[in-house]
């Protein structure tokens, strides 16, 4: 005979559970689907399967915690159902956590087919050892599914590390070509990533707390359960808050999109996470804002100084420029501070340098900066004629 005095609470601490779940998952439907629909990615829609097995979870706890001992063969169909949910519930918890830390759909579109692999691997590893613990009479049983958490968090923790390092080449990168980091999605996104890994750690801190005291002070089961539940919402709804869906205005993405060029080139000198924002940002830089001008349909010309200008023997000065057409097919970046931000990828074939020559010195003949835009490429550089003069346009600045 089963003794059911010992899930005493538990059905009635499972009620309010379920209703906060289905909220989180109104929620979540609601801006990933209609609000910021336009916004929404794969990840986005896949994180949907989070809340919605937590709601039917808690909604097959409450009938099955009450129908102790289960006698009718309905209580043993909800029984059966519950133990498939909970094979489920905890491999596809850490699977989001795992994909989210990789930086799917956040800051690369597709995985690695080894780190699939691995996934694949981490994954059936998972579910094999929850039927081990579920079926399992001794605490030896427990040894496969803490191999198989050690494991995933390894990957979860190496994987925010690395997403880290990368987007802060690219506040660097940006830092370099006189904008704002602090103002780009890349800081976003490194703050998004900082708000992961203190959950992450939140997460394994609370689950060996909940599970190590409840075991040793011989608590009740609702005390377990209704600590577990809590956790899970806390740090779900907390991820969940900072990766929903939200839009990204348009020059922000295009900004991004070129400051990964200079990115990669940085990346290998970057060794640490953290960052320095007093460093990063410094007067006179470039803000980004969601109130900036659409990218206008007309060229332009941007000339990027050198820093570093030497005085020759005869009392000149060298300055190397830069002369970029940034008439790209009609999708050249504007400001409405009045100075241009460099151009995105590919606006840079045909750069041309060209040193300065000495105060006072003619200037070579040329003709126009940019030639008319190809239809299938950037427009053509041809030799231009850079100003000359005593003052020295400051770095992206626009002539």
């Amino acid at each position: 005979m089963v003794d059911c005095s010992r899930f005493e609470y538990v059905q009635e601490e499972f009620i309010p559970f379920f209703l906060l779940w289905c909220i989180a998952l109104g929620l979540w439907c609601y801006n990933t689907y209609y609000k910021n629909a336009s916004s929404a990615n794969s990840l986005h829609r896949m994180l949907t399967w989070l809340p919605a097995v937590e709601c039917l979870y808690t909604f097959l706890s409450i009938f099955y915690y009450g129908s102790c001992p289960w006698e009718q063969l309905g209580e043993k169909l909800v029984a059966a159902a519950l133990l498939m949910v909970v094979i489920l519930k905890e491999p596809l918890n850490l699977l989001c956590l795992l994909l989210v830390s990789k930086g799917w759909c956040i800051t690369r579109d597709t995985l690695h087919h080894g780190e699939n692999r691995v996934i694949v691997v981490t994954v059936v590893l998972l579910y094999a050892s929850v039927v081990f613990q579920l079926f399992g009479d001794t605490i030896y049983w427990m040894i496969p599914i803490l191999i198989a958490y050690v494991v995933m968090l390894v990957n979860v923790v190496f994987s925010i590390y690395t997403n880290l390092r990368i987007l802060k080449s690219q506040l660097l990168a940006m830092s370099t070509l006189n904008i704002d980091p602090l103002s780009t999605p890349a800081y976003a996104k490194y703050l998004m990533f900082k708000r992961l890994a203190l959950a992450t750690a939140a997460y394994v801190i609370m689950e060996l707390t909940i599970h190590i005291s409840t075991t040793l002070l011989r608590s009740r089961l609702w005390i377990f359960l209704m600590l577990h539940q809590l956790m899970e919402l806390l740090c779900v709804g907390y991820i969940g808050i900072t990766f929903r869906a939200r839009p990204f205005a348009t020059v922000f993405q295009q900004m991004q999109d070129f400051g990964l060029q200079l990115a990669e080139q940085l990346l290998p000198s970057v060794t640490t996470i953290s960052i320095n924002a007093l460093e990063l940002s410094g007067p006179g830089m470039v803000e980004w804002n969601e109130k900036m001008d659409a990218p206008p349909d007309t060229s332009s010309t941007l000339i990027v100084v050198n820093p570093g200008a030497e005085e020759d023997s005869e009392g000149g000065v060298h300055t190397v420029q830069t002369a970029v057409c940034t008439g790209y097919n009609g999708m050249s970046l504007s400001s409405t501070e009045g100075r241009a931000p460099p151009p995105p990828p590919g606006a840079f074939a045909g750069l041309e340098m060209r040193e300065r020559a000495p105060h006072g010195a003619p200037e070579a003949a040329g003709g126009d900066v940019c030639d008319d835009a190809d239809a299938n490429g950037p427009a053509a550089m041809r030799p231009a004629q850079v100003p000359v003069g005593p003052s020295v346009p400051a770095r992206g600045d626009s002539l």
